[in-house]
């Protein structure tokens, strides 16, 4: 198990080259296995924080509030279709290119945005049904989330 310590190593008592063997620090006086003690203390000490941390920091959710949030692709969403996943995610990409705010994207604006990013417009223009079916998921941070959970 690898350990990392958060902090300063002069604040931790030095090791002397043998064992038994005293070794003086401005503490005083100290054998090695007092040493040896206090680093362990010193390690379990910043175990424990460490770990503390990582409590807060995993019960801490950060709210999805704008379609730039959303720019991952969503993965095992309700319609469980990679065709309306990538509609859904190209739907986003727009919306948080032009402004990054919640609105009803209507297919022109969608054509004519997705050409930056596909340059044949065959392709786009397949898109229509899936697209159709998406944007209403894409108004609000909610309506994605119901879209799809891990979003």
């Amino acid at each position: 198990m690898n350990v990392w310590i958060i902090g300063n190593w002069k604040d931790l008592p030095c090791l002397p080259y043998q064992v038994g063997e005293e070794h003086s620090t401005f503490y005083g006086t100290e054998t090695f296995k007092n040493r040896i003690e206090a680093k362990n203390a010193y390690i379990a000490a910043e175990q424990k924080r460490i770990n503390e941390l990582a409590k807060v920091l995993s019960d801490y959710k950060i709210e999805k509030k704008y379609p730039s949030d959303f720019l991952q692709h969503p993965f095992n969403s309700i319609l469980k279709d990679l065709k309306y996943e990538r509609a859904a995610g190209n739907v986003m990409v727009i919306l948080a290119r032009t402004n990054d705010a919640w609105r009803d994207l209507s297919w022109e604006e969608y054509v004519k945005e997705h050409q930056k990013d596909v340059d044949e417009l065959s392709l786009i223009l397949a898109e229509k049904g899936y697209f159709d079916i998406v944007t209403p998921f894409c108004k609000t941070a909610e309506l994605a989330k119901k879209f799809c959970p891990t979003w």
